[in-house]
């Protein structure tokens, strides 16, 4: 059961019970935890989304190229590549991934 609201004295933004104590986390803390997840997050998905925007370049140059306006040529061939771009990087997106868990668990595990 967390408490998450501000202890102006000891500047601790959330508490919580563990092991009859308050584990308190203060807000550098918070930021840090925050700033690492958003980094593990552009680092899995950026280059997918890179791929995806290089597919959609080269798929608008060729409909500007040939005057070839179908819709389904936009779409398709984005769908396949980014299918293929997460099956390829799976495993590079799961160790990110675990990494990321494992120093979070490890955080809680020590009490900050």
């Amino acid at each position: 059961r967390c408490a998450t609201k501000w202890f102006p004295p000891t500047r601790i933004f959330c508490a919580c019970l563990f092991d009859g104590g308050f584990f308190a986390v203060n807000t550098a803390e918070v930021v840090d935890i925050g700033r690492e997840a958003i980094y593990a997050l552009l680092k899995m998905g950026g280059p997918i989304m890179a791929i995806a925007l290089v597919v959609g370049l080269l798929v608008s140059l060729f409909q500007a190229l040939t005057q070839i306006q179908e819709m389904t040529l936009t779409f398709v061939p984005k769908i396949i590549v980014i299918f293929l771009a997460v099956l390829v990087m799976l495993p590079f997106m799961i160790s990110t991934l675990m990494t990321f868990s494992q120093g979070l668990f490890d955080r809680i595990a020590t009490g900050g």
